[in-house]
């Protein structure tokens, strides 16, 4: 069977800020992450992430990772008002 990539982990933690925070995404070495900002699930041919994603308004991040012979992640998400 193939392993699965650990799932990436997205910081802040969701919330309401005063003002938009940038979101930063962290994942398994060699991984390629990929992101929306649309609510929509990851695939891969999504965004590949490589620096904070700035946020505004009301925005549900959603995060994949994916590598070369294993099977993609759980999806991980964050909401932020």
């Amino acid at each position: 069977y193939e392993l699965q990539v650990p799932a990436p982990t997205i910081a802040p933690v969701p919330g309401t800020y005063a003002s938009p925070p940038s979101v930063v995404l962290t994942g398994a070495a060699g991984a390629t992450l990929r992101y929306t900002t649309t609510g929509l699930e990851p695939i891969a041919t999504d965004a590949v992430y490589t620096s904070p994603i700035a946020v505004s308004a009301t925005t549900t991040v959603r995060a994949k990772a994916f590598l070369a012979g294993w099977t993609p992640s759980l999806t991980t998400s964050a909401s932020y008002w």
